[in-house]
């Protein structure tokens, strides 16, 4: 078995049988739904290390389900607990694949942008009396730099699988207003392999945040800058509402979406993007 990037008792909440071993899931790249083991999903072989799994199990997961079943049995839970919470939710963030494809991602970038600036400097020595050694320089530079854009992603790999939020981001997470949302049970929520949606183009931190996190399938904790920091209120929403919660956890799905029961409609939307996505205002 391997490790879950996705906590099973998280996505028990969503389960399709009674005795919530069950979940449906829906592949973006096969566009098929199954009716799968929660035990079985949104898991990895040797996605953690046991320490690392170990810290995540006694430090977030343990905490944050004391404070996310309070929740879902329709208590407020208290202040430390809802801390704990807010914690669990900012290290979903960067425990899920996508964090770490777009980590891997951003690695080539860096090396392109070091490399450039290094061959500038070069470059600007430059003379006539030392055209030869600079060549020289150049071409060694350009074989670090087919060298590093080959082994950079793996030289930095305990970095990008690191889970563990950054203190900017879980600022960013503690000091947003919060939203216990119900919504209705005719427009029942969806969750997937990442579940804390939020705006690439806005972060966590500017004043047009907003973080999407299902709970359930009616109820969802939202998160934003539209009202006081660090505040939590709880509201009823409309099926809208409801919907974008739906188009959000699909899109930023990074391939596998959960619910309690399968919706033909999810083939229409993984096919959409982030621009297709809206805010929603207060």
């Amino acid at each position: 078995m391997g490790k879950h990037y996705i906590p099973q008792n998280y996505l028990r909440a969503f389960s399709s049988d009674p005795d919530r071993k069950l979940i449906w899931m829906f592949d973006k790249a096969t566009g098929v739904w199954t009716n799968a083991a929660i035990a079985k999903v949104a898991q990895s072989a040797d996605y953690f290390s046991p320490e690392v799994e170990r810290r995540l199990t006694s430090l977030v997961e343990n905490p944050g389900n004391t404070a996310l079943n309070a929740l879902r049995r329709g208590d407020l839970p208290s202040q430390s607990e809802g801390g704990d919470l807010l914690t669990y939710i900012a290290v979903m963030l960067t425990r899920v694949p996508r964090k770490r494809l777009q980590a891997t991602g951003i690695v080539p970038a860096v090396v392109d942008s070091v490399i450039s600036n290094n061959r500038a400097e070069i470059l600007a020595e430059q003379t006539r009396d030392n055209e030869n050694q600079i060549a020289e320089l150049l071409r060694e530079l350009d074989r670090l730099e087919e060298r590093y854009q080959t082994e950079a992603a793996s030289l930095l790999r305990d970095e990008i699988d690191d889970p563990w939020p950054t203190g900017k981001v879980l600022q960013g997470i503690h000091s947003m207003f919060w939203r216990i949302v119900d919504v209705p049970s005719s427009t029942p929520i969806l969750t997937s392999d990442n579940p804390a949606f939020f705006f690439s183009g806005f972060g966590i931190g500017s004043p047009e945040s907003e973080v999407t996190f299902p709970l359930s399938p009616t109820l969802v904790l939202m998160g934003c800058r539209q009202g006081p920091p660090g505040e939590v209120t709880r509201v009823r929403v409309n099926r809208p509402i409801a919907k974008e919660v739906n188009r959000r956890m699909i899109v930023g799905a990074t391939r596998f979406v959960f619910s309690a029961r399968p919706a033909s409609w999810t083939r229409t939307v993984a096919a959409r993007t982030q621009a297709d996505l809206k805010r929603v205002k207060w």
